[in-house]
This record gives structure tokens, C-alpha cells and sequence, in this order.
């Protein structure tokens, strides 16, 4: 019998939370002018995309302004892999499981972690992303 185990990538994997949340932040105080707090954008941590941007009453051009927006923000931080994570999922390949990823970054985005993922990625014997 196979063991196999498939890991999320962001706030799994990789601790992105905060940089998603302070990206978020700018680009919505440029597209819109409106600044809200990491308190109020925390509160909206377990929408989805789509969710978030109904609050935010977005036109479509708003929305690709503001996805365009978050992308360039989003870089300005450091993501790093949570404490511990490599040593979890090379002992688990070791071990025999066959592991591997779900996210839901697009392909071009999965491999914008390369240098974060490197000690790990090989590991992965599939990985499927939003495209």
C-alpha cells in the first residue's frame, strides 16, 4: 500500500502569511485610496480570492489593477519555509511516503519559491497548480 501525502504550499509549506497580508495591504491603499488595517485584512484570511474582492466592491479593472499591484508588493517581502518543514519531508521520503503539492499559485508563481523550496522541491513527485 502506497503512503502518500500531499502538502498546501502557502502556510504549510511556506510561511507567506505575513507577506501576503502586508502586500494586500499596499495594493489596495494604491488601487483604491483606501488604507485598511492588518487587523481588518486578517479578518478576511479564509476567503477566497473572489470573496475578497466582492467585499472590496471591485470593477474587473480594479481587480486585474489591484492583482497587478500585489504581485510587485508581494516581492518586496521574504518568504521563508516554516522552522522545521525540510526535516519533516525529508525524513517522510525517506521514509517511503510519496508526497506531493496542491497550491494555488499558478505554475510561474509555484516557481518564483525555487530558492525557498530548493532543499525540497525534487522531493515532490507531482505538483498541481491553479492552471
Amino acid at each position: 500500500m502506497n503512503k502518500i501525502i500531499v502538502f498546501d504550499v502557502d502556510r504549510t509549506i511556506v510561511d507567506s502569511y505575513t507577506s501576503e497580508l502586508y502586500s494586500l495591504q499596499k495594493a489596495i491603499e494604491i488601487v483604491t485610496g483606501n488604507k485598511l488595517s492588518a487587523e481588518s485584512l486578517s479578518e478576511t484570511a479564509t476567503m477566497t480570492t473572489t470573496e475578497l474582492y466582492k467585499m472590496l466592491n471591485l470593477s474587473e479593472n480594479k481587480i486585474k489593477e489591484l492583482e497587478h499591484v500585489w504581485e510587485i508588493e508581494y516581492q518586496k517581502y521574504k518568504t521563508t519555509c516554516f522552522e522545521g518543514i525540510e526535516e519533516v519531508i525529508i525524513k517522510l521520503h525517506k521514509k517511503g511516503y510519496i508526497l506531493g503539492i496542491i497550491t494555488s499559485r499558478t505554475l510561474e508563481e509555484y516557481h518564483s519559491l525555487d530558492s525557498i523550496l530548493k532543499n525540497i522541491n525534487d522531493l515532490f513527485s507531482s505538483i498541481v497548480t491553479s492552471e
